[in-house]
């Protein structure tokens, strides 16, 4: 993590990439599976009160059902993901806050045996917080 004038910045990235035999998982079968994957993020202040952020993901899937003979049956999928916000918050009043933002998401697969799917999601968002403040007791 990044100290910054505004705040903080925070990135982050990973992968994995595991080869599993898969017998008898899914039936009586000598099958074969390799999974593999990462992400990437990266969450950025921008001054005191606004926060931008965006997150990506990518997975992919080969199959094979009876190892060493991938014509009989075998799948590869990759499927992706990615999630972006922009989001602040103003303080309205010594107790209450308007937090306001744009967030967008996204995924897809993509599949050798099935067809490509591509949603998206778009959204804006608003919040009203009210905090009660305490009375000061007064001394006598």
């Amino acid at each position: 993590m990044a100290e910054d004038q505004g705040g903080y910045d925070r990135r982050s990235a990973g992968g994995e990439r595991p080869a599993i035999r898969r017998n008898d998982f899914y039936g009586p079968y000598n099958s074969w599976e390799r999974t593999k994957g990462w992400l990437a993020s990266i969450q950025q202040q921008l001054g005191a009160r606004t926060a931008a952020s965006f997150g990506y993901r990518r997975h992919s899937d080969l199959f094979v059902l009876l190892e060493g003979l991938p014509a009989i049956y075998q799948n590869n999928h990759v499927t992706t993901s990615y999630e972006g916000a922009l989001r602040r918050a103003d303080e309205l009043g010594r107790n209450t806050t308007l937090a306001y933002g744009l967030e967008e998401s996204g995924d897809s697969i993509h599949s050798f045996n099935f067809s490509r799917l591509a949603p998206a999601n778009f959204a804006a968002t608003r919040s009203v917080s009210m905090r009660a403040t305490r009375a000061r007791a007064t001394r006598i």
